[in-house]
């Protein structure tokens, strides 16, 4: 009877082993279903907790920098812009510029070339992790951005983002200088929000640049107060600093300066 029961203890003991085993290897099963995989994070952009998974994926220190950068690119795609940002601000600055070096080139893409929204998604995100970009890539997304900002200059016009056209020039500073001055040479383009835009961050070259296109347009015909007043914001002395206006060297310009152009661009943006 002993030797039964030892015989009885024991194989429960291998039953419960087994039953242990199976309810590992099911449990692990459910894991591996789980996993991120570049078709998995295409499917989560449209089930009910499909940013959760995507935000945990990006998030994720040990995961894979492709499939990260696939779920920040997921996350922007369906408008989850400013919840991209915060993860981002998260993730330690060398993995964030690991991660920029896949994004960057990603966004320039859909910017380019994806439907509307998402390729303004993707204008919005990039700007918005510029400001925690590693120094030497903020060249690359600045080319990318100006790319993107230059078509609604020359038509003032464009669709309406997180963030203004004037807000992203700003931002960019000097670099931004030779796009506006090309805005200013083309003679069909309006030419106050641009010339405004240069008087606040270009050089001294630049602006020369952008007085030389305004009186281009001057001598093609009658020319408005406003012409004028683009004129002196652009050719008005340094000593004023970035809000240049009015000023001129000669001309007569209303009252009418680059700041209060500033402020009204803030509650009407171009783009």
């Amino acid at each position: 009877m002993k030797e039964n029961t030892r015989w009885m203890k024991s194989g429960g003991c291998v039953w419960r082993c087994r039953w242990l085993g199976i309810s590992l290897m099911v449990a692990l099963a459910g894991l591996a279903c789980d996993r991120p995989t570049p078709a998995r994070i295409a499917k989560w952009r449209s089930t009910e907790r499909g940013p959760e998974r995507l935000m945990e994926t990006l998030q994720q220190p040990r995961m894979a920098q492709g499939l990260r950068a696939a779920a920040a690119l997921a996350l922007v795609d369906i408008g989850l812009v400013a919840e991209t940002v915060q993860v981002g601000m998260r993730i330690p600055a060398l993995d964030r510029w690991d991660l920029l070096t896949v994004l960057i080139p990603a966004w320039d893409q859909r910017i380019k070339h994806a439907p509307a929204a998402e390729a303004l998604n993707a204008r919005d995100a990039l700007f918005a992790w510029r400001s925690f970009a590693a120094p030497e890539q903020l060249e690359a997304i600045d080319l990318v951005l100006l790319a993107a900002i230059e078509p609604d200059l020359h038509a003032q016009h464009g669709p309406i983002g997180r963030y203004t056209t004037e807000n992203m020039v700003v931002t960019i500073g000097t670099s931004a200088g030779p796009m506006l001055v090309r805005v200013l040479r083309d003679p069909k383009a309006p030419y106050v929000v641009p010339a405004c835009l240069l008087a606040t961050v270009g050089d001294a070259e630049q602006r020369a640049q952008g007085v030389r296109a305004l009186l281009l347009r001057a001598q093609m015909g009658p020319a408005p107060l406003e012409l004028w007043n683009a004129i002196g914001w652009l050719n008005a002395p340094a000593w004023l600093g970035p809000n240049r206006g009015p000023c001129q060297k000669g001309f007569a310009v209303s009252g009418i300066g680059c700041s209060a152009v500033l402020a009204e661009m803030a509650r009407s943006p171009v783009s």
